[in-house]
């Protein structure tokens, strides 16, 4: 890659392009976000909105972008991976498209929080196709970084329910608390069982990076 050629990215699991957007704030590059969901999508073409990053409604297992076009992918806190112990049909097939579309040369970039015993296979087999460069864990950070934006969390959640129109409707108490639990998971709030998995270790919040060394 030339010197004046900016870098091309992509996130699989982008959903409403939050990080892309404040890359695209803080470095010149081309920056593509996908994600199965067409609200994500929506939500990144009108709040995200940036000269430099693209959405694209996909699923990651079949992106469509062109072989070895991107100089970094990127999988952040996106549901795959989450069977314990197991890399299913569909992670290999996620893993394999990312190769595909790496440029020789190219880095992924993988984080999450999922059971500890799944990371061993994946990381087993992305090995196999390209270089383990960097590996970290950052299970402590996470829950640190949970307890610390608790206050926050209720607030916001508390905001919702507030407002929400169906509340003010009788008997839909027990779907308003669903939903409430819904976005408490998807922050691993302390109190739920995403976060108490990660207090236990049985779920570990780890950073990959790999090298698509040919």
């Amino acid at each position: 890659m030339e010197s004046t050629e900016k870098p091309k990215i992509a996130e699989l699991g982008c959903g409403t392009g939050a990080g892309g957007y404040y890359i695209c704030n803080n470095m010149e590059c081309d920056y593509t976000g996908i994600d199965m969901q067409q609200s994500a999508i929506h939500i990144l073409n009108k709040i995200h909105k940036h000269d430099n990053l693209k959405g694209i409604c996909k699923n990651a297992q079949y992106t469509e972008l062109p072989d070895e076009s991107m100089d970094l992918v990127i999988i952040n806190e996106t549901h795959i991976s989450e069977m314990v112990g197991i890399m299913t049909k569909e992670d290999k097939k996620i893993f394999d498209e990312v190769y595909r579309i790496l440029k020789p040369g190219g880095y992924f970039c993988w984080g999450n929080a999922i059971p500890d015993t799944t990371w061993k296979p994946c990381i087993k087999y992305l090995s196999s196709k390209m270089k383990l460069i960097s590996s970290k864990d950052y299970t402590k950070e996470a829950i640190l970084a949970r307890d610390l934006d608790a206050e926050r969390v209720e607030l916001y959640i508390k905001a919702i329910k507030d407002n929400l129109w169906i509340s003010k409707i009788p008997g839909t108490s027990h779907f308003i608390n669903k939903t409430m639990l819904l976005l408490k998971n998807f922050y691993r709030h302390p109190g739920t069982e995403l976060y108490n998995n990660m207090v236990s270790g049985r779920d570990t919040y780890k950073q990959h990076v790999f090298h698509k060394v040919t």
